[in-house]
């Protein structure tokens, strides 16, 4: 093992299982954890008042607001926050646009929805709607 060209080799080895580690690790941050939900922080804009969000041991979200409004604005928020890829696939999903996602695999399903009707216009969908619950639900997804 006192040959130098097996002590390059030994070293280029090192070197490339080094690289490989912190790519793997990169790799690993950039879409595993980087796209988790974030817990602490301040978010500005949006609400009128000061909301405060707090997550129990269960991950759980406890929200404080001052108004109702405010209140459901910070649910929809956490609740984007956690359910993300479900909520752009259910968005998607209703108008047929589902192979933006899934490209070709999906031809079929993403034309499921247009065949039996499901997408509504939104003046149809929410017409006869109780003026409180249109409050809440326009606060809900603002």
């Amino acid at each position: 093992m006192d040959d130098p060209l097996s002590r390059r080799a030994v070293k280029f080895v090192n070197s490339i299982l080094v690289i490989a580690a912190v790519a793997v690790l990169v790799v690993a941050y950039w879409f595993a954890w980087r796209p988790l939900a974030r817990h602490s922080g301040t978010i500005t804009g949006g609400v009128a008042a000061d909301v405060q969000v707090g997550y129990d041991s269960l991950g759980v979200p406890h929200i404080r607001a001052g108004s109702l409004e405010d209140a459901l604005y910070a649910q929809g928020y956490v609740t984007a926050q956690d359910r993300l890829f479900k909520l752009a696939l259910r968005r998607r999903l209703s108008p047929g646009q589902l192979s933006g996602i899934f490209a070709p695999q999906a031809p079929e399903a993403a034309q499921e929805p247009n065949a039996v009707s499901l997408c509504r216009p939104r003046g149809q969908l929410y017409s006869r709607e109780f003026p409180c619950r249109r409050m809440s639900r326009d606060a809900l997804m603002r």
